[in-house]
């Protein structure tokens, strides 16, 4: 389906572009996954045939999570038992104001096996303690419970991005180039130094090139420690 292909993700965003976000993912990140889910509707709302459902606007589309919000995965024999994924969540308190909060979706098999989605937020009395926001939400395919989670992972979550390598090289770059330019600042910095001389309580040299530096004792010499580039 060329629409499908074309809003992928259900938000405007076709299937280059998500797949460009997964390779992203993958070089930088090491990881990724993707989320195959369908658009929601209450119980008592629910179409009855596929042209109700293409005129509400119901559909699949896919989700892509990057490695930072993959927070815990489960497996028996490769397939997925629970995936804890986290979300941002706006809450809206006024026509002004906003509040922005991080939510985690737990996805999960049942005591029966099935396919199950729970969202959770962090319980604002008690620290490390979450509450779940919703009702248990049970996923169909035609018309029955999914016995699989449709997640999938790309990438690894315990091994180093490809581009680490990379990451590194231009840190050391970075590094050494660093290191030389501040070693010409050191040694391109002129230091004055005096000889000969003795300063009387409270006087001070005056070093700028407006001024002259008087000194009664004629064997007294001022003069700059520099780089010559001679040697």
């Amino acid at each position: 389906d060329n629409e499908l292909l074309r809003n992928i993700d259900n938000e405007g965003n076709d299937l280059i572009e998500l797949l460009d976000a997964s390779l992203e993912d993958r070089l930088v990140n090491g990881a990724g996954g993707l989320l195959v889910e369908y658009s929601r509707v209450n119980k008592d709302e629910a179409p009855t045939t596929l042209l109700q459902a293409k005129i509400m606007g119901l559909r699949p589309y896919i989700t892509e999570y990057d490695w930072c919000s993959i927070i815990k995965t489960k497996k028996h024999k490769k397939n997925f038992t629970q995936v804890i994924l986290k979300e941002e969540k706006e809450t809206v308190k006024s026509e002004f104001e906003s509040e922005h909060i991080d939510v985690y979706k737990v996805l999960d098999l049942d005591e029966q096996g099935y396919y199950r989605q729970r969202t959770f937020k962090k319980d604002d009395k008690k620290k490390d303690f979450f509450v779940q926001i919703d009702d248990d939400f049970y996923p169909l395919m035609n018309g029955g419970k999914i016995k699989e989670i449709p997640f999938f992972m790309f990438g690894c979550m315990d091994e180093a991005p490809e581009l680490i390598d990379l990451v590194y090289l231009n840190i050391s770059h970075y590094q050494n180039t660093a290191d030389v330019e501040n070693g010409c600042h050191f040694t391109g910095s002129p230091k004055a130094w005096i000889a000969g001389h003795q300063l009387a309580p409270g006087e001070v040299l005056d070093m700028n090139s407006d001024s002259a530096l008087i000194f009664a004792d004629p064997s007294a010499k001022a003069q700059y420690m520099e780089l010559s580039g001679q040697g």
